[in-house]
């Protein structure tokens, strides 16, 4: 009998922090009083680099060619807002999580973000 209290004691003891075993991050957050779990899914740092690089890349590039006189087609300032502020959105995600970046990564982010910087510095 004993063996057997014993036995159910350690399976409710480890069951307990089994239960709470989960592979998902879990966002909790509670609205007009009921518990909601929402799962948070991990960023995937490198393809937001990846995207950010880009996004000052073609900045550049349309703030080059905006300020080029002798350049025919002329660039719309409308889309050189809209991939300007792209890039600022994911600079000011990045910069939030900088502290989970690696070394590589942060590297990069610093790169892009020189260039991003000549366009800041010019107006």
């Amino acid at each position: 009998m004993k063996r057997f209290l014993l036995f159910a004691l350690v399976a409710l003891f480890i069951g307990g922090f089994t239960s709470n075993a989960n592979a998902q991050f879990l966002k909790k957050s509670s609205k007009d009083g009921k518990a909601k779990v929402e799962v948070v899914k991990k960023e995937n740092w490198n393809n937001v680099i990846k995207e950010y690089e880009l996004a000052v890349e073609k900045a550049v590039k349309l703030y080059k060619a905006m300020n080029d006189k002798a350049a025919t087609p002329k660039v719309d300032p409308k889309e050189f807002d809209v991939s300007f502020n792209k890039a600022m959105n994911l600079k000011t995600k990045i910069e939030k999580a900088k502290d989970q970046l690696n070394r590589t990564q942060v590297r990069r982010y610093n790169k892009a973000s020189a260039k991003l910087n000549q366009i800041l510095t010019k107006g």
